[in-house]
């Protein structure tokens, strides 16, 4: 009897163990992505495209505020059109899923000037889709939507 106690204490530490690693590593997973975030904003106002070719996957697909899909070339240009005056993202959320995914929903608000000289005032949700390619996290899709003020998220976890 004495040994089944003892492995069911020895079962109930390694699930506590892998628990607080896998909490570890999730903490670790949203702070890389905040700190990814803060040198996406940064890039944005300071037109840095290098940074921004290296933040899109070749291969990645993109949907703009508008609805249209755009390969990463003209996704990085129309950004890079901009004239950035803030950029800011938050209330950002990670999901990772196996060691490669990772699934990041939040907000993303900015003004600034587009190419024909009109204002611009964006607040959206967005989700953006990761993949981790040669020890580095690439963005291989991305989508914004207008968030409508007024409504309420559905917060259900």
């Amino acid at each position: 009897m004495r040994s089944k106690s003892a492995l069911l204490a020895i079962g109930c530490c390694v699930v506590t163990l892998t628990a607080f690693v896998a909490g570890l590593w999730a903490a670790e997973v949203s702070e890389e992505f905040a700190k990814i975030a803060g040198a996406y904003d940064a890039a944005l106002l300071a037109g840095d495209k290098k940074m921004l070719d290296a933040y899109y996957d070749a291969d990645g697909q993109f949907i703009s505020a508008d609805g249209r899909l755009l390969a990463k070339g003209p996704y990085v240009n129309e950004t890079l059109s901009m004239k950035w005056e803030t950029a800011k993202a938050s209330e950002q959320r990670v999901q990772q899923i196996g060691d490669s995914v990772v699934v990041e929903t939040g907000v993303f608000k900015a003004s600034g000037t587009d190419p024909k000289g009109k204002r611009f005032r964006d607040n959206l949700r967005y989700l953006a889709v990761w993949v981790k390619k040669d020890g580095k996290w690439v963005n291989v899709a991305e989508q914004g939507t207008p968030i409508v003020e007024g409504l309420v998220d559905d917060q259900t976890k």
